[in-house]
């Protein structure tokens, strides 16, 4: 085992439980023999000291064989001016020859795949600039992309007296819309309108209007229907892609489907049905 150490004395540090292992007895330091299987060593075990050194007689550990304080092993000092010091570090790379060609032409044909991969490269940077999809959200607009034949139509449910308006009171009758049961009497509409105007904070006003408003809606022919179809959806996501090749995608806030069938198959012709000529009922 090579452990470096000052040939002066004992040092503190990471090392210093090794120090008795190490060094002789203070009176010992210049007491070495002759290390076997080693060259001849010089007189001291310190290559430099500074400039201020008095001049006083060597007294490092001299290189040779020696016991340590502590153990009965042998340590060797080795001399420090047999070493090949002063060289350069080397890290794997000649970096300051990076680009220096050498009699077999190995740099040149280096640089030569590099541009070849950065090319590639750039090459796929400005194809993934350019989307293959246009996105089309169904709220990003009133009107359906341009080239996209289909309308919405409004069905509009009547309505009596005043009522209160603004986002909250719309918040609190499309969150009843969702999750009521489309056959539900008057008092469990109420009791859900309650629940919900808690979470938003409405007033009694806009529950009893919202009650009123779902009431009537749920009156409608067409939620009338629905009430009879063999499966209902709420919040149904769906997408499409237009004759343009944009993708539209949105949700549908209530699906049915009329009939038997397979569920799966129901499902993709009710969103085929829905694309190509979307209902929906617009509560005012």
């Amino acid at each position: 085992m090579v452990v470096a150490g000052v040939g002066d004395g004992p040092q503190e540090g990471w090392l210093g439980p090794l120090n008795k292992a190490l060094y002789p007895q203070k009176p010992n330091f210049r007491a070495s023999t002759v290390a076997s299987a080693c060259p001849p060593f010089g007189n001291a075990s310190v290559l430099l000291r500074p400039a201020d050194y008095d001049g006083s007689p060597e007294f490092s550990v001299k290189p040779g064989l020696h016991g340590p304080e502590n153990g009965s092993h042998k340590v060797v000092w080795w001399d420090p001016a047999l070493l090949k010091l002063d060289v350069d570090a080397s890290f794997g790379l000649r970096q300051e020859q990076i680009l220096v060609d050498d009699d077999g032409g190995h740099a040149s044909e280096g640089q030569d795949l590099y541009d070849k991969w950065k090319f590639v490269r750039n090459q796929s940077i400005d194809v993934g600039r350019v989307p293959t999809t246009t996105v089309f959200l169904a709220t990003d607009d009133v009107e359906p992309p341009v080239g996209y034949p289909a309308r919405v139509e409004v069905v509009t449910v009547p309505r009596s007296g005043v009522r209160p308006k603004g986002r909250r009171f719309g918040s609190l009758v499309h969150l009843i819309m969702r999750d009521v049961d489309l056959r539900a009497a008057i008092p469990a509409i109420d009791r859900l309108a309650r629940a919900h105007a808690r979470l938003l904070n409405a007033t009694d006003e806009e529950i009893a209007a919202a009650t009123q408003t779902v009431t009537g809606a749920l009156q409608h022919p067409l939620l009338l229907r629905a009430q009879r179809a063999s499966s209902t959806y709420r919040e149904l996501p769906i997408s499409t892609k237009d004759p343009a090749g944009n993708l539209i995608e949105g949700v549908i806030d209530l699906a049915f489907v009329v009939g038997g069938g397979n569920g799966l198959l129901s499902i993709s012709r009710l969103t085929q049905r829905i694309c190509a000529r979307p209902k929906s009922i617009a509560v005012k």
